[in-house]
């Protein structure tokens, strides 16, 4: 979908990029705790982390980790963000969901 000509980012296209797919599996061990993550980061900080923030708080050494995870969780259909800009990664309501206790 487009930003349609209005909100923050007019014309630019949010969700999934080129060819993904969405899939009806639940996500991993790991992409929960990086979607748990992220949700606890907007909370405190009120916008996303970086790539690079999300693997030093996991101890991985590339950024690759999490592009991978947060990839899958949007093929999931739990996050959404905008393509090229940075920190726009957020939950949907779906991700919420399942984050909520």
């Amino acid at each position: 979908r487009t930003g349609g000509g209005t909100g923050r980012y007019p014309g630019v296209t949010f969700g999934f990029g080129g060819d993904m797919r969405q899939i009806e599996k639940p996500p991993t061990e790991k992409q929960l705790g990086v979607l748990q993550h992220i949700r606890a980061f907007r909370l405190a900080h009120g916008y996303s982390p970086s790539f690079r923030e999300i693997a030093d708080h996991f101890g991985w050494a590339s950024t690759m980790a999490p592009a991978t995870h947060i990839e899958g969780l949007e093929r999931r259909g739990l996050l959404s963000r905008v393509y090229g800009v940075a920190r726009t990664t957020q939950l949907t309501e779906k991700g919420e969901a399942l984050c909520s206790p």
